[in-house]
């Protein structure tokens, strides 16, 4: 699992986890336990096969004598599609008659899985866990996730995509006990909701479950940061006022002047909402959160260092237009020693970059389509991304000063503001 993105994939315009991010958490519902290690691995039979032999059948009795590498994933996952390349080169090193990769995608769209396929190949068959009923089994609450069976069928380990090499897979052929890195946990805490009592809330249903329902209390000293999603169900922890009005009006902290009190207090958000994709958009959210803050924000024109965005002349060459559909994950972040963009247009590439940068960053490419491109960058290392992005992206980004929309907020008891 790609630990250097964010570990929430919400939607693309959520700031701060534009971009899909190291986990995505499937609905509440689906959680379970992962089988204990060395008890019979849970039958994969309810599963449509893509791309396997003529009568080939996903049974342990079929299967037994291989070793099975189950990979959790779906299209419209970022990291899981970044994922793709380690799972091919993985399939292509060890032996097809004692390895059996199987990808798993819970979805009922088996047309959709084809297209996908074929347009960006994956080793192995392709199972279409039908209703997630597989994923149910496994106990699968967050993707990339992945699962080793042994050659007599019995539950290995749950890991990541990233913590799989040819010699352990090996090891544990050989019946070597290999110790994995754990994968994505989905009864760890983090995933159960904070129990918090309602700064502000909002009900109408009564004792029923509410229709919207938002909590903002301040974090207990040696919380631990964290971002989730579950159940129609968004929560931060430990997070700063500053990180909470960015949220709640979908600005990065760059275009934030903030004139408010030196607050280093941390806080405790969680909101509850049918259709929960819908909350961006509506003013409840920022209204309340800015209340509660005792905060009030209005928009000016000032003049800023700002970064230009635009292209070179081996811009056209070095920057490839993607082959995946607009609905397929899309990434841009750090992979290692590498700065990843897939599937993304430049706006959001822009967005980003002004994220690491913490200036606003103006996208004057005049680029409308989506791209993918991997360039040498390490984290933290922002004169080398700056270096790497025109060197093998064509990207360029020029230091100016212009005049820049910003957030202004201040104290509720401020004299001055809109």
């Amino acid at each position: 699992m790609l630990r250097i993105f964010e570990r929430v994939h919400i939607r693309t315009a959520l700031r701060g986890s534009l971009i899909a991010l190291v986990a995505v958490f499937l609905e509440a519902a689906s959680l379970s336990a992962h089988p204990e290690k060395g008890t019979p691995a849970p039958p994969l039979d309810s599963m449509k096969l893509l791309q396997a032999p003529v009568g080939a059948r996903a049974d342990w009795a079929s299967l037994r004598g291989k070793i099975v590498v189950l990979e959790f994933w779906a299209t419209w996952c970022g990291p899981c599609v970044v994922s793709i390349p380690h799972w091919n080169d993985l399939a292509a090193r060890l032996d097809p008659t004692k390895f059996q990769f199987i990808t798993v995608d819970q979805s009922d769209d088996a047309e959709k899985i084809s297209a996908f396929i074929q347009r960006k190949p994956m080793a192995g068959w392709a199972g279409v866990d039908r209703g997630g009923m597989v994923s149910k089994l496994y106990g699968v609450g967050a993707i990339p996730a992945t699962m080793i069976i042994d050659r007599k069928g019995r539950f290995v380990a749950a890991t990541t995509p990233d913590e799989l090499n040819a010699e352990d897979l090996n090891g544990v052929y050989e019946g070597r006990n290999i110790r994995f890195a754990s994968g994505p946990e989905t009864k760890s805490a983090d995933l159960r909701m904070a129990d918090t009592r309602s700064a502000v809330e909002v009900k109408t249903l009564g004792d029923r479950r509410p229709v919207f329902e938002l909590s903002l209390t301040p974090a207990k000293q040696g919380t631990r940061p964290f971002t989730g999603i579950a159940n129609d169900t968004f929560e931060k922890r430990a997070v700063s006022a500053m990180d909470l009005i960015a949220d709640a009006y979908q600005v990065d902290n760059a275009r934030i002047d903030w004139r408010g009190r030196d607050d280093q207090s941390l806080y405790n958000f969680r909101v509850t909402m049918e259709g929960l994709e819908r909350l961006w958009s509506f003013a409840i959210y920022q209204q309340n959160v800015t209340l509660a803050l005792r905060l009030k924000v209005h928009k000016e024109h000032e003049t800023r260092k700002v970064l230009i965005m635009r292209t070179n002349e081996n811009a056209r060459e070095l920057l490839k237009e993607t082959v995946l559909d607009e609905n397929t994950g899309k990434l841009c972040g750090y992979d290692g020693d590498r700065f990843v963009i897939q599937n993304t247009g430049m706006g959001d590439v822009a967005l980003k970059l002004e994220k690491l940068f913490g200036v606003p960053v103006l996208n004057e490419t005049g680029r409308s389509e989506r791209f993918e491109a991997s360039v040498a960058a390490r984290e933290g290392d922002l004169a080398g991304l700056k270096e790497s992005l025109v060197k093998e992206a064509g990207l360029m980004l020029t230091e100016e000063e212009k005049k820049v929309e910003m957030l202004v907020v201040e104290n509720e008891d401020s004299g001055t503001g809109k």
